[in-house]
C-alpha cells in the first residue's frame, strides 16, 4: 500500500543554503545528532522555533518516570505490609529481614532517582552554555 501523497501546501520545495566553516558545520552535525533528527529538519526546526527535543533528554526523562513508577509500587507495598501485620494471614513467612530488604531496595531506588535528576540537570546546564 503506497503512502498517501502530501497537500500541496505541506509539501517542501523550496531550499535554503546556509554557509558555514568546518567546524560550525560539525557543531551543527554534532547538535543534530544529539537530537537524532537530520540536520535539515534540525536547521528548519531552529529556524522556525519549533521545539527541539535531544533523544537523551527523552531517555533520561524515562528511566526517570519508570524509577519513579518503581519506588511507588515498592512504597505502596511495603505500606500495605505494614498495616496488614497484626493479621494472621499476611505474617506467613515475612521477617524483620523481609523489611530490610525492601527498605534497602526502596533506598537503591531513591538514589537511582537523584542520579537521573543529576544527569538531568547537568545536561540542561551544558545545553544552556552551549548555547550562550
Amino acid at each position: 500500500m503506497a503512502r498517501p501523497r502530501k497537500a500541496e501546501e505541506d509539501k517542501r520545495a523550496y531550499r535554503t543554503t546556509v554557509w558555514a566553516n568546518k567546524e560550525e558545520h560539525l557543531l551543527m552535525q554534532t547538535r543534530a545528532r544529539a537530537t537524532g533528527l537530520s540536520l535539515s529538519t534540525y536547521l528548519r526546526n531552529l529556524g522556525c522555533s519549533y521545539p527541539i527535543k535531544s533523544r537523551a533528554d527523552q531517555y533520561l526523562l524515562s528511566l526517570l518516570v519508570s524509577s519513579r513508577n518503581e519506588l511507588s509500587k515498592q512504597g505502596g507495598l511495603l505500606k500495605l505490609y505494614l498495616s496488614k501485620t497484626d493479621r494472621k494471614e499476611n505474617l506467613g513467612s515475612k521477617t524483620p529481614e523481609d523489611i530490610d530488604y525492601i527498605l534497602e531496595s526502596m533506598e537503591q531506588k531513591q538514589n537511582h532517582l537523584i542520579s537521573i535528576a543529576e544527569s538531568i540537570a547537568e545536561q540542561v546546564l551544558r545545553e544552556t552554555k552551549d548555547q550562550k
